[in-house]
């Protein structure tokens, strides 16, 4: 038997079971293959997670949009009505490729009360088999400015001389609102917010006058703030939100205590009424001045008192105090003190603005008031104004407002000062003792190109896709593969440093990963390709100026910057000849920028991986001279 292979002889259950585990083992096979195509066949819903308690999205929030499953970034966002900003994508999973939130970013806070349409445009799973694209709508709707609720005491009653106002909002004050009081005949009061910044207190600086009706008028402005900064970006009209009226009570048994208020002129003389006769020893006895002045009492009836002071100072507030205990004739006793105040005439001052002083972000048409501290003549008034810049427009008389509506609107970007000369005349008071000024700062401009967005075709082919845009913008219906064609493609294979040439044809695998099997190209052959279509030129020792001139010109213009790490990857063609790299290479096309050509803040690209993208002006310059701020410009 030495030598011979004998078969293995299995027990007869042995044969079954492994005839049992083949038939699991198919049977299985179909399900992992349905769960397999399941997974690609996956629609992802979409859901906004930003919104507060109430469903409404905060004004100076992000909006934050959570999908079901994974998606693929390649979607586009739109937000109606428009709304400038960008989207970031986070909670990645794999190397930044698994998303499953969109983050959009807006460059200002939301308007209040605006219901919006968020659109995605080619929603996606991230691990798709075959392509299930589709689009989404949300609608969402951001929350209101505060409302006011109470004013306390309430409006059409009589008040204490001594009185202040209490005013009630719905919710915490916002950013996105500035709120402001005055009233009529104007007095100076200080404003208090609680704590928790839903109750606004008003307080008098000085007494109100007794018997007189005072006039409360409460303003809210909106403003859009610059996200993340919190700075004023547009501030809107002021509008009316509360007007109420109130009576000062007078004191009990005294029926006036004249003057009272302010711009009291020097020549004036004081005067207490009482119901009822009292002892006119007693009362000019008791009777106190703060600061004190120079004068007596007389009385012809010991009703009417009255004093002619010789030493009332200009620019002075003045305390009168009746204490409690005064008898009258008939043995009546005034039970507690009695104060009033009043304020001697000043110099003309601004009482309220719009726009506030040293404002930004003013609307270019918006219109300009003013108040003073006293009332003014009115008439002549307009020649006492002056715009630096000027400005053309109309002045008229709105109440005891002085408004002012421009002819045309003001300049973007631009401080104003506006000059009340001393000259205005006052009614009763005095003169201001210099000039008057008024300065904001109006909106920035935006310039912005229509140009369409195209993603790219290719993994690598952004300076195709940049092209495509501009050309498109220029009319000319075209795709990428033409201009792919006039490229063309340096054959140099990658070997010990040395590789193809970008400035002659694309380098590497357009369709290949990026240092490491395919490159791009550079500025010389994309404007030869677009040559071919429309006037196309390599702007040669380009400044930031030159391109947004040309923007500002019509011309959109494509630069060369990074989409990664921006590290130097330099290596040789087979001249010798060095070439500058960054792993990351990539081009945008310059759209548009918010300021001026001179003096930009933002700088509006059109990317064609990522759709709208915008730079500070430091950062551009910073992506943009990694390659030698390499531009072309489509005419």
């Amino acid at each position: 038997m030495d030598g011979v292979a004998l078969p293995l002889q299995l027990p007869a259950h042995a044969h079954v079971r492994r005839h049992h585990a083949a038939l699991r083992l198919l049977l299985a096979l179909p399900i992992v293959l349905i769960g397999v195509l399941g997974v690609g066949l996956i629609r992802p819903t979409a859901h906004l997670r930003s919104l507060n308690a109430e469903g409404q999205q905060p004004l100076a929030t992000a909006l934050k949009v959570g999908f079901s499953w994974p998606v693929s970034r390649a979607l586009d966002v739109q937000v109606t009505p428009h709304v400038e900003g960008q989207v970031v994508f986070e909670d990645a999973l794999v190397q930044n490729r698994l998303v499953r939130t969109l983050v959009f970013v807006p460059d200002r806070t939301w308007q209040p009360s605006t219901t919006y349409i968020l659109t995605l445009t080619d929603v996606e799973s991230a691990t798709h088999i075959t392509s299930r694209a589709s689009d989404v709508s949300l609608s969402f709707t951001t929350e209101s400015l505060p409302a006011l609720t109470s004013v306390l005491p309430k409006a059409e009653s009589t008040i204490v001389a001594d009185a202040a106002w209490v005013v009630g909002f719905d919710a915490p004050r916002s950013p996105s609102a500035a709120v402001a009081a005055r009233l009529e005949p104007y007095v100076e009061f200080t404003q208090t917010w609680s704590a928790d910044n839903t109750v606004l207190t008003l307080r008098p600086n000085q007494f109100l006058a007794q018997g007189k009706q005072y006039v409360l008028h409460i303003t809210r402005a909106p403003q859009q703030l610059t996200f993340g900064t919190n700075e004023v970006a547009v501030l809107g009209e002021p509008q009316e939100i509360f007007q109420g009226s109130w009576s000062v009570r007078e004191p009990p048994g005294i029926t006036t205590i004249t003057p009272g208020g302010t711009g009291v002129a020097l020549d004036t003389s004081l005067t207490v009424s009482f119901a009822e006769p009292v002892d006119a020893v007693a009362f000019s006895a008791q009777v106190k001045l703060a600061p004190p002045l120079v004068g007596a009492w007389t009385s012809v009836d010991n009703k009417i008192f009255t004093m002619q002071p010789s030493d009332l100072h200009t620019a002075t507030t003045y305390t009168l105090t009746i204490p409690s205990g005064l008898r009258t004739k008939s043995g009546g006793v005034l039970e507690t003190d009695v104060r009033a105040q009043f304020r001697t005439v000043e110099p003309i001052a601004l009482a309220t603005t719009s726009p506030a002083a040293e404002a930004k972000g003013v609307r270019v048409n918006q219109t300009v008031r003013l108040t003073f501290n006293q009332p003014v003549q009115h008439e002549g008034v307009s020649a006492q104004l002056k715009f630096s810049p000027p400005v053309k427009g109309v002045w008229k008389w709105v109440g005891d407002e002085l408004v002012f509506t421009p002819v045309l609107a003001l300049a973007f970007g631009t401080p104003y000062t506006l000059t009340v000369a001393k000259a205005l005349k006052p009614l009763q008071g005095l003169p201001a003792l210099n000039n008057l000024t008024l300065r904001f700062t109006t909106e920035q401009a935006v310039t912005r190109l229509a140009v369409p967005f195209h993603r790219q075709d290719y993994k690598l082919s952004c300076e195709a896709a940049t092209l495509v845009m501009a050309l498109r913008y220029r009319g000319i219906d075209i795709g990428e593969q033409p201009i792919i064609d006039a490229i063309g493609f340096d054959p140099t294979p990658k070997k010990n440093g040395v590789w193809g040439d970008p400035d002659i044809a694309f380098v590497g695998d357009i369709d290949g990963q990026q240092p490491g099997t395919g490159y791009g190209v550079y500025a010389v052959p994309i404007a030869k390709a677009g040559s071919a279509y429309r006037p196309t030129r390599v702007l040669d020792g380009a400044t930031l100026q030159d391109v947004l001139t040309q923007v500002q010109a019509g011309n959109p213009v494509i630069v060369w910057g990074n989409a990664s790490t921006g590290q130097r990857v330099d290596w040789k063609t087979p001249t010798g000849k060095t070439v500058r790299a960054i792993a990351g290479e990539h081009t945008r096309v310059v759209i548009g920028f918010v300021g001026s050509v001179s003096n930009p803040s933002t700088i509006v690209t059109l990317d064609p991986l990522y759709g709208e993208k915008r730079f500070t002006r430091a950062a551009f310059l910073a992506d943009w001279a990694l390659l030698g701020n390499m531009a072309v410009v489509v005419e």
